[in-house]
C-alpha cells in the first residue's frame, strides 16, 4: 500500500503528472480502502487540474468532498466549485458546491468568497431563492466592499425585475 503510494508521490514531487496520474490510478485501483486513498484522490486531481483536464480533476475534487471532511476536503471542494463554474459552467452544481464549502469554511474570508460564489452561481442558473439568500448575505456582510454589495444588490435587481416586480428592482438598482 503505502509503497505504491510513496511510488505516485514522488512523480507527483518531480511534476510529472502523466507518469504520477498513471500511478495513483494504479493505487487507487489496487487499493479502495488504502490508508492514502484521499490524498491519491486529491494529488491526481491536482495532476489533472494542472493538465487542464478539468472533467477528471472535477470528478476527482468530488470524491474527496464525498468523502467528508479531512485533511483534503476544504481545498477540493473550493476548487471543485472553481471548475464547476468556470470550466464545465455548471452554475447548479457550483452553487451547490460553494454553498457547503460556505458552510464549512475555515476563515471568515473563505466564508465570503464561498457566498460570494454562491450568488455568482444562483445568478447564472436562475436560482431566485439563492441569489436573494445569498445577495443579503453579501449586503450584511463585514467583509463586503461597495463593489460586493452593488454586485448583490445589481444581481437581485435583476431578479426581481424579471419577475415584473419592478419597484423592488428599482429599489435595488437604486442602492
Amino acid at each position: 500500500d503505502s509503497l505504491t503510494f510513496r511510488a505516485a508521490e514522488l512523480q507527483f514531487m518531480d511534476g510529472n503528472c502523466e507518469r504520477a496520474i498513471q500511478s495513483y490510478t494504479t493505487y487507487i485501483q489496487q487499493f479502495p480502502r488504502g490508508a492514502f486513498l484521499v490524498q491519491a484522490y486529491y494529488n491526481r486531481g491536482e495532476c489533472y487540474a494542472i493538465q487542464r483536464r478539468w472533467d477528471r480533476a472535477l470528478n476527482d475534487y468530488e470524491t474527496v468532498v464525498n468523502r467528508g471532511p479531512g485533511t483534503y476536503y476544504l481545498r477540493a471542494l473550493e476548487k471543485a466549485a472553481a471548475i464547476s463554474f468556470h470550466h464545465a459552467e455548471d452554475f447548479q452544481r457550483s452553487f451547490q458546491l460553494y454553498r457547503t464549502l460556505e458552510s464549512a469554511a475555515g476563515t471568515g474570508e473563505q466564508r465570503f468568497e464561498a457566498t460570494m460564489g454562491a450568488l455568482r452561481s444562483a445568478y447564472r442558473s436562475r436560482h431566485i431563492d439563492g441569489v436573494m439568500e445569498m445577495g443579503n448575505k453579501v449586503i450584511n456582510s463585514e467583509r463586503a466592499g461597495n463593489e460586493e454589495i452593488a454586485t448583490a444588490q445589481f444581481f437581485m435587481g435583476k431578479i426581481k425585475y424579471e419577475l415584473k416586480q419592478f419597484q423592488d428592482a428599482l429599489e435595488h438598482f437604486n442602492r
